[in-house]
């Protein structure tokens, strides 16, 4: 384990010392906080120790890794096209992989650029035009299917699989179909068993939200020739920083301790998270589920109503420096703001051919890398000076090994903030509702028109 290749968290520009004791916190605030963070560790480490917290074990625990290889080595290469049914949490963590760890024009190069592995495709809502579009698209005859789903019922899901069977006129063969969910109930794995298909498990202890270090995210990424074991290596180093009880040596313990602070004594309602490089865009889309649905309850652990939780929104640097930028700096000061920080990018971005004797003649000897930094460093130093809070997670590079401490970094933050605002950060009740209600109008409408079939 090498300390060059560790993500690390510099939390310096949350502090009264840089940005005033309203909007910082003070030594103080800071102390009295670590007192809260100490209490929250114990009370982790005690339902790890009792088997009660399913994605903590993921890390240790992969022996379904040789399961996922086996079936990836199976399908990699006869396929032009993997095609990914799922919403929410079973088509975030896949996209999320596949943005930060493949060729950013993946889709768009060559078969033999790309290795051969498939082009991916993830339908992640109901809206008809993402399949009727993929008509001219994809072949139905090269393209291998897999349906995501834990519970195995979920209707957008299901509409989403049943309109591509309408739409290209045919049901994929047997072997053209993957199903990822429940190991034991539901009716994805009941359908899946009638079919014939093959069926890879969602631990019954981890939640969707949870489930991208699962066959969720690791079976599409293994199927890309994404490197599996490394990522979940990744996870593993970040894993036992996570479970020291040494505050200052656990990443995970400082940004859940600082949440909750800016949530509750500062009134920050708002998480903003701003990657600076492209590959970790769909990233901050995994995180904004993550936080939304595990943080906002309207009761906690006591009954209590609470209403907790903090509203998280993506931004991308540079580019919404041209947008967003302004209402973070001048607007209301009700935000956090994360940037992540990659040190080194796999291509290199050299200006040699800008024009010498010009206003852009200093571009020359830079690279679009260097730029992208310094912009970094710019607007924070600006909002900084505005007494804006922010924090910076320094990426050393988007590599697997960098993305499986990443991503359980952020959802060992999730859960242990959620300790600190005392709600249950695995359920969601308020989703819940919707999907029921939905349910019923959708039963509802099948037999207004099935009686009105039955009259004709």
């Amino acid at each position: 384990m090498k300390n060059e290749v560790q993500i690390s968290v510099d939390l310096s520009n949350l502090m009264a010392g840089k940005i005033g004791k309203e909007h910082g916190l003070t030594d103080a605030e800071w102390k009295s906080a670590r007192k809260n963070a100490t209490r929250v560790i114990n009370e982790c480490l005690a339902r790890f120790g009792a088997d009660d917290v399913g994605f903590m074990k993921l890390p240790c625990h992969t022996q379904y890794l040789h399961d996922i290889q086996a079936l990836a080595e199976k399908h990699r290469y006869r396929w032009e096209n993997l095609l990914i049914f799922g919403i929410g949490g079973s088509a975030l963590g896949v996209s999320l992989l596949f943005d930060a760890l493949c060729h950013p024009y993946h889709n768009h190069i060559d078969s033999e650029l790309r290795n051969h592995v498939p082009r991916l495709f993830v339908v992640d809502n109901i809206d008809p035009e993402l399949i009727s579009g993929l008509k001219p698209v994809i072949n139905p005859k090269k393209t291998l299917s897999c349906i995501i789903t834990k519970s195995g019922g979920t209707v957008e899901t299901w509409g989403n699989y049943f309109q591509y069977a309408t739409v290209f006129n045919q049901t994929p063969d047997s072997g053209q179909v993957i199903a990822i969910t429940d190991p034991e109930t539901g009716f994805l794995r009941k359908f899946a068993e009638i079919q014939g298909w093959d069926i890879l498990p969602i631990p019954s202890d981890v939640g969707g939200r949870f489930s991208v270090l699962t066959p969720v995210g690791l079976f599409p990424a293994a199927i890309l020739n994404i490197d599996i074991v490394r990522l979940m290596d990744g996870a593993r180093t970040m894993h036992d920083r996570c479970v020291s009880t040494d505050f200052d040596q656990n990443p995970a313990l400082q940004l859940a301790t600082a949440s909750w602070s800016f949530m509750t004594s500062k009134k920050k309602p708002i998480s903003v998270m701003m990657p600076y490089a492209n590959s970790l865009a769909s990233f901050s889309d995994w995180y904004r589920q993550l936080w939304a649905e595990s943080l906002g309850k309207m009761v906690n652990t006591e009954g209590k109503t609470v209403f907790a939780g903090q509203t998280p929104v993506n931004a991308l640097g540079a580019t919404d420096q041209h947008s967003q930028i302004q209402l973070y700096r001048e607007g209301p000061n009700d935000k956090v703001i994360t940037f992540l920080h990659v040190d080194s990018f796999r291509f290199g971005g050299p200006m040699n051919n800008a024009p010498e004797e010009t206003p852009l003649e200093h571009l020359r000897l830079l690279d679009t890398a260097e730029i992208l930094g310094i912009e970094l460093i710019g607007t924070r130093d600006a909002l900084t000076e505005s007494r804006r809070p922010n924090l910076t997670v320094k990426i050393p590079a988007v590599t697997p090994y960098c993305m499986g401490q990443l991503i359980y970094l952020y959802e060992m933050v999730t859960y242990l903030t959620g300790l600190l605002l005392q709600i249950n950060p695995f359920d969601q009740p308020g989703v819940e509702a919707g999907k029921i209600n939905a349910k019923k109008m959708i039963r509802e409408l099948y037999e207004t028109r099935s009686q009105a079939s039955d009259k004709n």
